[in-house]
This record gives C-alpha cells, structure tokens and sequence, in this order.
C-alpha cells in the first residue's frame, strides 16, 4: 500500500488550501490506526508461527529490531500489545477507533489476568496515557521512594536516569483467574526515566535534576519549614512551596470581585479581578474553536489575549475583552490580526 506520490511532495502540499490539508491528515491518521490494528496482528500471527526464527532472528523483539527497523522502546510497546490484542480481540477494534492507544494496552498488558482483563480494558477506554498510568499503579502498586539529593559531574547536563530495571520473564501458563495473561517477555519493559511516575492510587514518584541554586533555595525553604515540618520530608516542603504559590497565583483561588475603588488607568496591563473572572469564565482552557466546532483542548500555557486588539483600544479592565488562548493560539490570532 504506497502513498501517492503527491504526498510525500512538500511542493504538492503547499498548493493545498488549509481545510484539505485538515480533512486529508484526519483521513491519512484513520488509516494510520488501521494499519497499525494489522501490524499488531500480524506481528502476533508471526509471533504464533515463530517466522521470525526462518527470517535468521532469535526473537521477535530482535526481529522487530532488525528486520523492520523499530526502535527498541517501540519494539517493546508493539509486541507487548499484540499479546495482549491475541488475547483481547476487542482491543484492535478500539484502536482503530481511536478509543485506545498501542501505548495503553502496551501497559497494562502485563497486568491483564483472567478475572480482570475484560475490566481493566473498558477502564483505559478513552483514557489519556497518564491516566492509564495511574490505574496501572492501582494494579500493581509500589512503595514510596526515599529522598535523595546527589550531586552530578559538571558536564551533566541532562536528567540522570531511574535505576535499571530488570527484564520482566510472565509466567506462560494460566494456573488461575488472577495469573497474567501472556507469554514470557525478556525484553526491557521500563525503557525511559518518567518525571512523574505513579507508584500506587495514591502515591506517585517525582524525578529530576536541578542546580545548585535550586538545592540551596529548597534546603534554606527546609530550614525555615523546620518549626512545622521537624522531619523535614521533600513531600512536605514542595507541597508547601506549591500551596502557597497557588494561593498567591492561582486564577481558581483569587478573588473575581471588582475592587471597591479601581482606578481607571488606560494600560495593557489587565488586572488580576480581571484575570480571576476571565479564567473562571473560560473553565481554564483556550477558547479557539475550529470552523468545524472543535475548541482547543489545551489548558496549559495559556496567556490573556484582548479581543479588541489593545493597540486599536480595546480595553484591559473589561472582561468582555478579556479571553483564554493557548500561545500557538494567541500569536495566530495576532498573526490574523496583522499586529505580529
């Protein structure tokens, strides 16, 4: 199944209006998720066959590796889901849907038994993969790490990794109900450090590298925390730190009443009433909205966009002026707008 040739033509694409180039990437990931429900069931019937060994391959991860060019994390998270699609065929159908991702079912294929497959499956239905982590922490929880600051060679620049885990070997057969579902895996499971990794429904795991300054900021906050935090646990301090940033920032917490007495000042500069009023008002999310209906699902880097341009004087202590707009969406409309 090739491509057309157009497609893969950067010039072809730039003759595209925008709505085409929308309509053909929709049509191009529907396609993309049904070819994917056929590799991983081919993958399982190659797997069943042992093909790989008449490829020249000892394994199918090797095969996967070798032969098809996947990197050793996508090996991974493929071959795990195709043994769990062999034993839960509904799964390739919610894949092709766009119910489910490859990467959810990857993680909890190892946790899938006999008495919970069915269960666990219409759990991570629709589910974002962080949730998906946390209910994989529900499944098999862990206990809590221990605090731990280390000092790092000065050439390390980047983050350093979790301790290696060992390869996982499943039991092949189901003596019960509550046994794994699958064969034995001996390929890594745990291929990348995560910055927030759930341990249990409660409780999850926080990793990363910061510099001496932060060090230095964060044992001087600990000292000063001492009287109500004597044992001096980083759970403690950072909640702290974070609740009272929240409190002093936060547009949920701060009050969306207009001060009794504003002054009437013609700047930029939109107030925090304001703020607090807009960001209730839009529930946190960026407002764009397609021409098709869809609004912007983003809730991160959102920033204060004036709908009446203030540079053509719109004004800053209106909230009818005021909107949500994630920054991609912001400096589009600005773009739209001509102003940047």
């Amino acid at each position: 199944m090739s491509p057309d040739p157009k497609l893969l033509n950067p010039i072809e694409l730039t003759a595209l209006s925008g709505s085409e180039l929308l309509v053909m990437m929709r049509r191009l990931n529907a396609a993309e998720r049904t070819l994917s429900v056929y590799a991983l069931a081919q993958l399982g019937e190659i797997d069943r066959r042992k093909l790989y060994k008449d490829a020249g391959f000892h394994s199918m991860f090797a095969y996967c590796v070798g032969e098809l060019g996947y990197s050793e994390p996508i090996a991974c998270r493929r071959l795990q889901a195709a043994d769990a699609a062999r034993i839960l065929p509904e799964a390739l159908s919610l894949i092709r849907d766009g119910r489910l991702t490859i990467y959810s079912l990857a993680l909890v294929s190892k946790h899938l038994t006999g008495r919970n497959s069915s269960e666990v499956l219409k759990r991570i239905e629709g589910k974002s993969v962080r949730d998906v982590e946390r209910i994989v922490a529900e499944l098999a929880p862990r206990s809590d790490t221990r605090d731990l600051i280390r000092s790092l060679p000065s050439s390390t620049r980047v983050a350093a990794p979790l301790p290696a885990q060992p390869s996982v070997v499943l039991p092949a057969a189901e003596t019960s109900a509550d046994t794994p579902l699958g064969k034995p895996t001996a390929f890594p499971i745990s291929w990348r450090p995560q910055k927030i990794m759930p341990l249990s429904a409660e409780r999850a795991m926080f990793s990363f590298t910061g510099s001496e300054e932060l060090r230095r900021v964060f044992e001087r906050c600990r000292d000063l925390m001492w009287h109500k935090f004597p044992d001096g646990r980083y759970e403690d301090v950072f909640l702290e730190l974070g609740k009272h940033y929240l409190k002093l920032k936060d547009p949920e917490l701060l009050p969306d009443s207009r001060p009794k007495a504003p002054r009437v000042v013609e700047t930029r500069f939109i107030p925090r009433w304001i703020k607090s009023k807009v960001y209730r008002r839009d529930g946190g999310r960026c407002v764009y909205v397609s021409p098709e209906g869809r609004r912007c699902e983003a809730r991160h880097s959102l920033e204060y966009d004036h709908i009446l341009p203030w540079a053509r004087g719109g004004r800053s202590d209106d909230p009818a002026n005021i909107r949500l707009l994630c920054r991609a969406h912001n400096q589009w409309a600005a773009e739209k707008a001509g102003l940047s």
